[in-house]
């Protein structure tokens, strides 16, 4: 499984950090009785927004080469270093393609990540 690449900076430096949990219950429709919920899977997952500020030309290039090329147009998990608690060997999947825009001679690239279980 492909990793986060080390010319582009951590997932725990963004800014601009977001996070939420996914939500994973539903409450089936039932005829009679107190309505119920249940879990829709066992995982436990959290969809994750920021940006990468103020890199070079070269790292959002390999950036955006990552995930084109390592992870197939983002089709792939990759694992990284959790943004917020800081653990390792943590599994990603791109929910969006990166959006890289261009501010005086360096670039901000936005991310949005899942986290999965």
């Amino acid at each position: 499984m492909p990793a986060w690449p080390s010319t582009v900076p951590d997932l725990c430096r963004l800014d601009d950090l977001r996070i939420a949990p996914v939500n994973n219950s539903m409450m089936p429709i039932d005829d009679s009785g107190p309505p119920m919920t249940r879990r829709r899977f066992t995982g436990d997952m959290e969809d994750i927004q920021g940006i990468i500020l103020a890199v070079s030309r070269t790292t959002a290039v390999a950036l955006r080469n990552f995930w084109r090329d390592d992870l197939s147009d983002g089709s792939l998990t990759f694992t990284a270093q959790h943004p917020m608690t800081g653990e390792t060997g943590i599994q990603f999947i791109f929910t969006g393609e990166p959006q890289i825009s261009r501010v005086g001679h360096l670039y901000n690239i936005g991310v949005s990540f899942r986290r999965i279980a």
